[in-house]
């Protein structure tokens, strides 16, 4: 919770599995509210993810949407086909191909590691993309 009591995060699903020995949670149907109350949250969808028990990741994996909310700033849309989120580092990444769009401007690469918290998202490879003045 952030200092006032209220969550940070919020997750659901339309369907979370706990098997009987694991420390899992297996998600279909994935949306997560990430960084509630603060100047850059952050919406999430996927297909589905996996959830461990500490809540440091959360790994999603099919048709995965990273929207930001900032207070201040052009909103920032990402698409992968899979992406981890460490919730102690606050980040997001993923290896494989991945879409930025940042209003009517499109950016594809591989590779991204996104700052949660500072809002800074960084393509690794093969950045292909074309901003008009």
């Amino acid at each position: 919770p952030g200092e006032d009591g209220r969550p940070l995060d919020r997750l659901t699903a339309d369907r979370m599995t706990h098997p009987v020995n694991g420390d899992v949670i297996n998600l279909t149907g994935v949306r997560l509210e990430y960084g509630l109350g603060t100047p850059r949250p952050w919406d999430l969808r996927a297909d589905a993810g996996v959830v461990n028990l500490g809540w440091r990741t959360v790994l999603l994996e099919g048709n995965v949407v990273l929207d930001s909310r900032p207070a201040v700033g052009e909103p920032a849309r990402l698409m992968a086909p899979d992406m981890l989120v460490e919730t102690e580092a606050q980040q997001a990444r993923t290896a494989g191909d991945v879409t930025l769009e940042l209003g009517a401007e499109t950016l594809s690469g591989t590779g991204m590691v996104a700052d949660l918290m500072v809002g800074q998202v960084q393509l690794q490879s093969r950045v292909h993309g074309r901003f008009l003045p």
